[in-house]
């Protein structure tokens, strides 16, 4: 298979995981509650290591979470989750596993 079809095909399994993300929120209400919740904490937690204790980390902790969680959380999730998915190197396992389906050698 030549490389473009390729690239293709790997770019189709991240729409993929990008669409499924939104419709498991959607479809669960519990996981669209804990998806929401582990975003709230990861904010928070992200911009107080960055800022420090205090009100300005509180301000900017809560603008990040009002537009992040709460106005555009179906597009900001499935950013999060192929985020996370990226840090573990877990994306490369579903690279090379497509490839191999894809009948690469």
């Amino acid at each position: 298979m030549n490389d473009r079809g390729f690239i293709l095909i790997i770019l189709g399994v991240f729409l993929l995981i990008a669409i499924a993300v939104p419709v498991i929120m959607l479809v669960f209400p519990p996981a669209n509650i804990v998806f929401r919740l582990i975003l709230i904490f990861t904010i928070f937690m992200t911009v107080r290591s960055y800022i420090g204790n205090g009100v300005v980390s509180i301000i900017v902790s809560a603008v990040l979470i009002y537009f992040l969680v709460f106005k555009w959380v179906y597009l900001f999730a499935p950013m999060y989750i192929l985020y996370i998915l990226l840090g573990m190197q877990f994306l490369s396992v579903i690279i090379w596993g497509t490839f191999r389906l894809a009948g690469g050698h």
